[in-house]
């Protein structure tokens, strides 16, 4: 372990600078292929090393060191709540998990699990299923369909009505503008400006007008036989830090979360994951079986989706290898030293988790995709090597890691149940390779499609 240790005139080393261009400085590799840059870097500097970019100076802590010092102890050191003062600013929203600190923060978070347990999650799953199958019933032999477009109209039809009541439908092209202006330029990984740009704002506009209808019809409309509880329904029911309950604005930024981190993370993962087994066809027929046992054995239902245990680890190798959340932001709020290097109150830190996902001495053949690797326990190929404690942290790690792991997992393995029963899908053309954009956060590009081959199964 990297443990901080007393400042002193000796070991105030600042980390070594990443060269960069002239003006623009590291902003080409940051933007276009962020996870190559912080491993390659990594590999050649060490541990911590500097970024800059115009208007942006970050220092990056990477590899297993840095998970582990984050996880153990670097929450002393740091703070979250000024990375993501902006995106709850954007929400105008004072009781927002992620950019909150202390009992308002512990309060909130514990409150809203109750959205993410294993029992809410049961109750999710027959309307996920319910919308999904007939979406893709629609589809028709023969048909080309732009793969990331097709995950983030069915993920938020899905997500949408299990979380809400209400389905994103057409309001979708400003759910993806609103989800990507408020949390990117929240962040930083969009210019500032960008937050007055009139498209955003008229997503804005109509995103708070639906969630306004959609909290105003669950108070007049309480939970009863003919509707199960909800998101919004936890959320009217909660308070803050202090026993006041939740005002509409907060109630607003946080029930949008269920379309925005939907569309952010979870259709670009379920489209990653797809591309994987239609890459890999080994890897599917494998699946198979199990996609059509769920489907003819029993009630498709929460406990046996779990069962799928090979499509469930050929989703987490999945992850692991298209990362979303590449970096966790933090700014230190007192001084400290990490492998040799000082840093200063204020320095802004990226600690990217997700280079460990590719060094060999954890992941042996990292750049492969072997579903195998989390077939027994996390990651089978770890035993015996390196402690397995924050070396896969496809969503984020420390304190303030995400909330929604589960519905996330449950809702990409609905998806893919889903669509791989009913149909037989090949990449189009067979011999695609995915190229990755960053919008605010990796996904694949909006060219990757697919051919609607045959019917399966009605």
């Amino acid at each position: 372990m990297v443990a901080p240790v007393a400042l002193s005139l000796t070991t105030r080393h600042r980390p070594p600078m990443v060269p960069g261009l002239p003006l623009i400085q590291n902003m080409p590799e940051l933007v276009s292929d962020p996870l190559s840059f912080f491993l390659k870097n990594y590999l050649a500097l060490g541990p911590a090393f500097q970024v800059r970019a115009p208007t942006r100076h970050y220092h990056v802590l990477a590899g297993p060191e840095a998970n582990r010092w984050l996880v153990r102890e670097g929450e002393h050191y740091l703070d979250h709540q000024p990375a993501y003062r902006h995106v709850a600013k954007e929400l105008h929203a004072k009781n927002y998990p992620i950019a909150t600190n202390g009992a308002r923060h512990k309060h909130l978070r514990q409150g809203m699990a109750q959205a993410f347990s294993r029992s809410a999650q049961e109750r999710y799953v027959p309307a996920m299923l319910s919308t999904l199958r007939d979406e893709v019933a629609d589809w028709r032999e023969g048909r080309t369909m732009r793969v990331p477009a097709a995950m983030h109209r069915l993920s938020g039809n899905a997500v949408g009505m299990a979380m809400l009541g209400r389905p994103v439908g057409g309001l979708l092209d400003p759910a993806i503008t609103f989800a990507r202006f408020s949390v990117g330029t929240g962040l930083g990984s969009y210019p500032t400006f960008m937050a007055y740009m009139p498209h955003y704002q008229f997503a804005r506009q109509r995103m708070n007008a639906t969630m306004h209808a959609i909290i105003a019809d669950h108070r007049a409309h309480p939970v009863g036989d003919d509707r199960p509880a909800d998101f919004v329904d936890l959320l009217l029911g909660m308070t803050d830090h202090s026993g006041v309950p939740l005002d509409d604005a907060d109630l607003i930024a946080n029930a949008q979360m269920a379309y925005s981190n939907t569309l952010l993370y979870g259709a670009p993962a379920i489209s990653f994951a797809l591309y994987d087994l239609l890459k890999h066809p080994e890897a599917l027929a494998r699946a198979q079986p199990e996609i059509d046992a769920f489907w003819s054995d029993g009630p498709q239902d929460f406990s046996r989706l779990s069962q799928m245990r090979y499509l469930r680890a050929a989703m987490r190798e999945s992850f692991r290898i298209n990362p979303i959340a590449l970096a966790t932001p933090r700014i230190v709020k007192e001084p400290f030293t990490f492998s040799g290097y000082h840093f200063d109150v204020g320095d802004v830190l990226l600690v990217t988790g997700t280079v460990c996902h590719f060094l060999p001495e954890i992941y042996p053949d990292p750049f492969a995709f072997k579903p195998e690797r989390f077939l027994d326990g996390p990651s089978e190929d770890l035993k015996g090597q390196v402690s397995n404690s924050g070396m896969y942290v496809p969503f984020g790690q420390g304190g303030h890691a995400c909330m929604g792991v589960g519905v996330v997992e449950t809702m990409i393995m609905t998806v893919l149940a889903t669509i791989l029963h009913q149909w037989t899908l090949r990449l189009a053309p067979e011999d695609y390779t995915l190229k990755r954009v960053v919008n605010p956060f990796p996904e694949p590009e909006r060219a990757f499609a697919m051919r609607v081959v045959t019917r399966r199964a009605e």
